[in-house]
């Protein structure tokens, strides 16, 4: 049937988007997402099925099309599922069962532009109430309100720094609470910075760990504790280009120092 999930095509446009973004398969859907601002294809799946459904309604009634599609009309009616019973599924779920009772409408380019926005409306709705449910979104959801493309797709060109950047956003960077984000709680000691005694998180990453005062931009120092929470959701929302290369900038550098640190002390 035309109106399910194409679940390959999907497959395709996401792993198209998780190579954009340099992230690893893994990586929830609902975050590549969120950060590209991309709709499921399957949305323009449904709007050339509506688009054809228009046609077939206009046909010459001696037209084979036409003639099939009223045979399965009946057989919905009778309880038959078919295509015609998906174009109807498909409009009554979005609200539209009007426009199939009616069996058209007189200004088809005006409903199948609300049509297609009554369908990202549905979705976006859907995609904020799994971000907003999961613990896995905890910190993501505090930056991320809105299913747009981020300002820094643009403002970075440097692929290395937007790498950085894009991890630790999206939680599967080096530090030890997302390396570890699944360990047992009798492995939590796991999580502790490899310089200092406390927990390797976003906050200690920016703001507190010593290892990086050297190279921390200004708009990450003195930073009150009960500050963190709000200063780091501000530096991932941000839409000022030289703040996003100055955080992309500095978790490159801290990286890049970080991995240099953990080898020395393993050798």
């Amino acid at each position: 049937v035309l109106t399910k999930d194409n679940n390959q095509t999907e497959n395709v446009h996401l792993f198209a988007c998780k190579r954009f973004l340099n992230v690893a398969a893994r990586t929830p859907n609902r975050m590549v997402y969120g950060e590209l601002g991309r709709y499921p294809l399957q949305i323009n799946c449904y709007i050339r099925v509506i688009k054809y459904w228009f046609r077939l309604l206009k046909m010459d009634p001696e037209r084979l099309p036409n003639q099939a599609y009223h045979m399965l009309r009946s057989l919905d009616s009778c309880g038959k599922c078919n295509w015609v019973s998906s174009v109807r599924s498909l409009l009554q779920s979005v609200g539209f069962g009007y426009v199939w009772l009616a069996q058209g409408v007189t200004r088809e380019n005006c409903f199948l532009r609300e049509f297609k926005q009554r369908l990202t409306d549905v979705f976006r709705q859907d995609w904020m109430a799994g971000i907003n449910s999961s613990e896995r979104f905890i910190q993501y959801r505090k930056f991320k309100l809105v299913l747009e493309p981020e300002k820094y797709l643009d403002s970075i060109r440097q692929k290395c720094f937007r790498d950085a950047l894009v991890r630790l956003r999206l939680g599967i960077s080096d530090i030890n609470v997302h390396k570890n984000r699944y360990k047992r709680n009798d492995q939590l000691a796991l999580n502790n910075c490899p310089f200092c005694p406390e927990v390797e998180n976003e906050f200690h990453l920016c703001f507190r760990c010593h290892m990086y005062d050297d190279i921390r931009p200004s708009v990450m120092k003195n930073v009150e504790p009960h500050q963190e929470s709000i200063q780091f959701a501000r530096l991932m929302s941000s839409k000022d280009a030289g703040t996003i290369r100055k955080t992309a900038w500095f978790l490159f550098k801290a990286s890049e120092l970080r991995k240099r640190a953990v080898d020395a002390v393993g050798q």
